[in-house]
């Protein structure tokens, strides 16, 4: 998947325009990475 790409790239952030899938999510949470979803103008959800 795409998230694990990221987690193998050490990435720390990812920000998207969008929703994230719930597995994605807790991939994310499990790897320490910051996720930014519905990036949209100055407004965003940011998860931790």
């Amino acid at each position: 998947t795409i998230m694990r790409k990221i987690i193998r790239a050490d990435i720390p952030f990812v920000l998207t325009r969008s929703a994230t899938t719930a597995p994605a999510v807790q991939q994310a949470c499990e790897a320490g990475i910051t996720l930014i979803c519905f990036a949209r103008g100055r407004r965003y959800n940011l998860m931790t």
